[in-house]
């Protein structure tokens, strides 16, 4: 599996804004991802590889069928904001590596990144 699979074919990440939730203490910065993927009505459109993360399986949020996975990227075709949603910490042996793939993967993805954690924002 590639590091990115996407649900949506015709969606693409240039020119959005991307906010990455950085996984921390409480949950905070998923939360706030959680927020604003509801209040923004975003969809799910596209999975992640998630064999660096910690795993994790459950049930749709949005009532959908279907599971929700360690790490997705939510998004709508109106909206100028894109959301990766990571629900699960990155194994420790597997950091690095993870953060060089998801960081290849902005960088090509043509998005305005900007990342949440739980003191504060960083652009």
């Amino acid at each position: 599996m590639s590091f990115y699979r996407p649900l949506n074919t015709t969606y693409k990440l240039s020119g959005r804004v991307l906010i990455v939730p950085v996984v921390s203490v409480g949950n905070v910065a998923q939360l706030a991802a959680d927020l604003l993927i509801a209040s923004l009505e975003l969809d799910r459109v596209g999975v992640f590889d998630p064999k660096h993360l910690v795993p994790v399986v459950g049930a749709r949020e949005d009532g959908t069928a279907g599971l929700t996975t360690p790490i997705e990227l939510f998004g709508e075709a109106n909206s100028r904001i894109a959301v990766i949603q990571q629900r699960s910490p990155v194994l420790k042996s597997f950091k690095q590596q993870f953060t060089d793939t998801l960081l290849e993967f902005i960088r090509n993805s043509g998005s305005i990144s900007s990342g949440l954690h739980g003191r504060g924002r960083h652009v």
